[in-house]
């Protein structure tokens, strides 16, 4: 058997334009000594002072060589090698389909992504989403995932999807909502890709609640899934995608001036939040920005799963930052059965639990959180925030 070496966008110009190359087993240097030898000044492209290129980065079955023995370790018959350029100037996808993009984290995507020079094709089907999309700079869709088969021409040239588009999780979340939206995002997402008219990279975006509740410590991307609550439709979407060529960025709760900040800082107002259970659960936390550079971020990676988190204070420590705000008084306790009364019972269980994550295999990439939960709470709390529709 031979070795299979994936080449991503930004270096198929120095191997003739391939996305792949056989080549035989030995470690990574040989690899590449072997891939110069077919393509002169491929090495260069990679390496320097005979070390990988700070901004490149190797995957051997999916593992960072950083962690391993760099550019010697060892290929063997069957595995598969990606070389990730990580660097500035790595050219962008000159176009990109983002499903999912009229959501706090899809608007900000899609900013990033325009702003990078990439053509976005969006779906939308309101004219709200419509209106946001185009705000944000992307070419509106106005379809939903299952109708995007009809829309073969217009997905022609896309090199890259983001798959955003998960159903509603919003309260009252109870159990057998979660079971009916998991059907209903493992239906999208095999709509999505199947009207896709050949295999690009795909960009799922996830949640850390596939883990389930993380008490003891925060959980790698091998972690087994023991996914409840909104957990429950993001690996049923993973699942639809298993085997094809995708990443999953499993987020944690996402704060921005929609979702879980919102809902809690109107909640604070209207003395209509309480702590679900005793406060001690880990809350892991990531911006909306930060969220989306991390899925950005994992579309040069290789297939696979990716954790991305900013910090994970206790819900406690959530609230209490949030009440240092003139107006917003401590809320007390309810245990999670009364609290599913309203809440229900799936999202007052996933508010009870502590969803915590490890995320050094995005670091490895070059991503790292930029944004700061206290202060940006903070700031949410000095002004009006739209209540859910």
């Amino acid at each position: 058997m031979a070795v299979t070496v994936r080449i991503p966008a930004p270096l198929r110009p120095s191997v003739g334009g391939a996305s792949s190359i056989e080549c035989a087993p030995g470690t990574v240097r040989d690899l590449i000594d072997q891939l110069e030898a077919q393509h002169a000044g491929f090495r260069d492209r990679v390496m320097e002072d005979g070390a990988l290129r700070r901004f490149v980065n190797v995957f051997v079955a999916g593992q960072d060589v950083r962690f391993d023995e760099g550019v010697d370790t060892e290929v063997t018959d069957g595995q598969e090698v990606t070389f990730c350029p990580l660097s500035p100037g790595a050219d962008p996808p000159a176009a990109a389909l983002v499903a999912g993009g009229s959501g706090m984290v899809g608007r900000v995507l899609i900013a990033g992504l325009v702003a990078g020079g990439t053509q976005v094709v969006a779906l939308a089907r309101s004219p709200r989403a419509i209106e946001a999309v185009r705000t944000a700079g992307a070419r509106p869709i106005p379809t939903d995932l299952l109708g995007l088969h009809t829309w073969a021409a217009e997905l022609s040239g896309i090199e890259v999807v983001y798959h955003l588009a998960q159903p509603r999780l919003g309260p009252p979340l109870r159990r057998l909502g979660v079971r009916r939206r998991a059907r209903d995002a493992a239906a999208g997402t095999a709509a999505l890709l199947g009207a896709m008219p050949r295999p690009v990279p795909v960009v799922v975006g996830s949640s850390a609640l596939v883990y389930g509740d993380r008490t003891a410590a925060p959980a790698a991307e091998d972690a087994p899934l023991a996914p409840h609550g909104p957990g429950v439709p993001a690996a049923a979407a993973e699942a639809a995608a298993a085997g094809r060529d995708a990443r999953f960025v499993r987020l944690p709760w996402i704060y921005g001036n929609e979702g879980l900040a919102r809902d809690l800082i109107v909640g604070l107002r209207t003395r209509r939040y309480r702590i679900v259970g005793p406060g001690d659960n880990r809350w892991g936390l990531i911006g909306a920005e930060d969220a989306a550079r991390a899925l950005r971020t994992a579309a040069t990676a290789p297939p696979g799963p990716y954790n991305a988190i900013e910090a994970a204070p206790t819900q406690r420590e959530v609230i209490d930052a949030l009440c240092a705000a003139p107006g917003l008084r401590r809320p007390d306790h309810a245990p999670p059965a009364l609290a599913g009364i309203g809440l229900g019972g799936a999202l007052s269980h996933a508010l009870a639990a502590s969803v915590w994550v490890s995320d050094d295999r995005l670091r490895s990439l070059g991503w790292s959180p930029r944004q700061t939960w206290r202060s940006e709470l903070l700031a949410l709390t000095e002004v009006d925030l739209p209540r859910a529709t």
